[in-house]
């Protein structure tokens, strides 16, 4: 890295916020996800700070928008985020969605954390970096895209599918980890996203006899559907046996307690990782990385209470893990519910991507940074359970690290894409100068 001088970064910490809190003002709720306001904001920026960018027009009307600091080397480092946040119920919270208020020491709004949070804190490095007044020997560019919350395919695939050129990523930084002292309080985790599970959408469909609901029937489709999801929900799979994940589990587990540790280096064995996912089922977290998981998220049937419908069908979000045939794993559900009149339907498949190696120059710069802020932090890379736009990068090969570097509790956990999304202020200043920092020392 060359030498550069060093920017008020105080200011740049306070800049950052009031940023979020304009950002998280604009209405960016997909659906129907419009974004021409948030492009204007970014464009506006790039303008007064003279910086090159470019608008792509999306084949779903939307628009995407790269902010440009050219290098030495055509060969650039890309900072992935998206636009567009999940919808909110606005009287399930605590407070104001939009607000992006400053109160009680955290940042209050949809899309702290997922994820306009990131995305200014990337916006952040990007100016930072152009105001060192020196050219960086890798191009920097941030790229703000529409449609991530419905799969990108008509967001971050097209631009990636047809503007491939304009960005020749050596590495992407996108989002998927964040950092948690709920493993050991003396120090914290944080986990780098190396790679994500899959998913598909199943919708199960019971088939019965409509009728009368004065006169029970064996063949009430409601029935038959309840039962085929109880089976489901109580029979999780084993877990997988995958070494990249074992291995991340059992740093965790050396953290926790050397007995447990021991314990979860006999993952190859499958009675052992029978009793290691019976302990990691109650945990939420782990649950959700060990093994291929199904989650009813919707269930419908009938118009009338006094009529038994004719069919019944409920929706499961699947998760699979890397390598593993998304077929396979609808012959195993079919196979547990074991009934004729019920029918399984794939509505939507989001695709799998390669898993990128932990062992590169970028990933240590990401570790060396995160640990210079938090001493004594540990830093691994997992996969992680949610889809995020990096699997469209690691499809060409292109390492792809998900990381948003702030310590988050359990209950923030929970906000996100559920109710009182927020940011710890304190976190998101360091979150944003560790992310300068490593695009800083990548890049110069």
């Amino acid at each position: 890295m060359n030498s550069i001088c060093t920017l008020d970064i105080e200011s740049i910490l306070n800049e950052a916020t009031a940023l979020l809190e304009k950002y998280i003002q604009i209405d960016t709720v997909n659906p129907p996800g419009e974004v021409d306001e948030a492009i204007s904001f970014f464009q506006t920026i790039f303008i007064n700070e003279n910086i090159e960018y470019k608008i792509y027009d999306c084949p779903s009307g939307k628009k995407a928008i790269a902010g440009i600091l050219r290098g030495k080397s055509e060969k650039s480092l890309l900072l992935l985020n998206h636009m567009d946040v999940v919808p909110v119920e606005k009287d399930k919270w605590d407070f104001e969605a939009f607000s992006g208020k400053l109160r009680n020491g955290y940042i209050e709004g949809r899309g702290t954390l997922d994820m306009k949070g990131l995305g200014i804190a990337q916006l952040m490095a990007l100016l930072f970096c152009k105001r060192q007044a020196i050219k960086p020997q890798k191009t920097i560019i941030f790229l703000a895209v529409p449609d991530e919350e419905i799969g990108g395919k008509e967001g971050t695939q097209y631009i990636v599918n047809n503007y491939w050129n304009d960005l020749k990523p050596e590495g992407v930084l996108d989002e998927g980890g964040f950092g948690t002292k709920d493993i050991n309080k003396k120090f914290p985790v944080f986990f780098v996203a190396c790679g994500q599970k899959k998913g598909i959408w199943l919708q199960i469909k019971a088939h019965g006899k409509a009728g009368h609901a004065a006169q029970p029937t064996d063949d009430n489709p409601n029935d038959i559907l309840i039962k085929a999801l109880h089976k489901i929900i109580t029979h999780p799979e084993c877990p997988t046996d995958d070494p990249i994940l074992w291995n991340t589990i059992c740093e965790v587990a050396k953290l926790k307690n050397r007995i447990y540790y021991l314990i979860t280096k006999l993952y190859r064995v499958r009675v052992m990782r029978l009793a290691i996912g019976k302990f990691l089922h109650k945990i939420k977290f782990f649950n959700a990385i060990i093994r291929n998981t199904e989650t009813i998220s919707m269930i419908k049937a009938g118009e009338k209470v006094n009529v038994i419908p004719e069919e019944a069908e409920a929706f499961v979000d699947c998760r699979v893990l890397p390598q593993v045939d998304y077929f396979d794993v609808i012959k195993r559900l079919q196979k547990l519910v074991n009934d004729k009149r019920i029918v399984f339907n794939v509505v939507k498949e989001m695709r799998q991507s390669d898993i990128s190696d932990s062992n590169t120059q970028l990933f240590r710069i990401i570790d060396k940074n995160i640990r210079k802020k938090y001493h004594n932090a540990k830093v691994l890379p997992f996969i992680t359970p949610v889809g995020t736009d990096a699997k469209y990068f690691r499809e060409k090969g292109i390492c792809s690290y998900g990381i948003y570097p702030i310590i988050v509790s359990q209950d923030d956990l929970e906000s996100f894409h559920g109710n009182n999304e927020r940011v710890s202020i304190n976190e998101y200043r360091k979150c944003c100068e560790i992310l300068i920092h490593i695009v800083q020392e990548y890049c110069f």
